[in-house]
């Protein structure tokens, strides 16, 4: 982001506390562009960034403390001609079925390209339906 705008994604209030397996969970504010805005306390598991036609683009990866996951992407435009943000989150309750977990975030993402890379390099998940 340029050094004047503000993340739509966020701390609040500068909490932070560590987890025994070495995350840090830290108080999060996703302002959506449509839709409400999501506050949470979570620890951040995987995040890319990158730039196409014009735009800077970032897809993110949530765990808050109770299990759920969160999927947040957002688009700012690079350009001097402007444009708007675009801020989206999906929440995915905790369930005891780790893998329609992770095919929800992914579905969030459209099962993007870089979304499965991110997936599968930085969270070790499989993304694979075994069926009988």
């Amino acid at each position: 982001m340029d050094s004047g705008a503000v993340s739509p994604i966020e701390g609040i209030g500068g909490r932070r506390a560590i987890v025994a397996d070495g995350e840090t969970f830290e108080r999060i504010k996703i302002k959506q562009t449509r839709g409400p805005q999501i506050r949470f306390e979570g620890a951040l598991l995987a995040s890319q960034e990158w730039q196409a036609r014009g735009r800077k683009l970032t897809i993110e990866v949530w765990e808050t403390r109770a299990g759920a996951l969160i999927g947040a992407s957002y688009g700012e435009p690079t350009s001097e001609r402007g444009g708007i943000a675009d801020v989206r989150a999906h929440v995915v309750e905790p369930s005891d079925d780790p893998l329609a977990m992770q095919f929800e975030i992914m579905d969030f993402f459209d099962w993007d390209n870089r979304a499965r890379s991110m997936a599968q390099r930085e969270l070790g998940w499989k993304l694979v339906r075994e069926v009988d």
